[in-house]
């Protein structure tokens, strides 16, 4: 029982962490793996990264939100959420 809600908290925690870094998680036995990585590299093949430069980007303190958004039927879009701009 202590075992199983241990291992409860840490697919929680690991969710978390990939909808932070928009991130994708998948939980899995070692039969599975195989699929598993299909998936992952099916997705790697069809992703895309955006990018821009922050007028305020002065301000390392500051947190930008980001939203996304695409018009366009079946597609799923991930993202940080937020980020915090660096120094250079």
């Amino acid at each position: 029982m202590r075992q199983r809600k241990a291992d409860i908290e840490a697919v929680n925690i690991l969710r978390e962490m990939s909808d932070a870094t928009a991130g994708r998680f998948y939980l899995s036995d070692t039969p599975q793996l195989k699929e598993v990585f299909k998936k992952v590299a099916g997705e790697l093949r069809q992703q895309y990264r955006l990018g821009f430069h922050s007028k305020d980007a002065a301000d390392s303190q500051v947190v930008h939100d980001v939203t996304v958004k695409v018009d366009r039927a079946g597609v799923v879009v991930r993202t940080r959420g937020k980020f915090r701009a660096k120094l250079l």
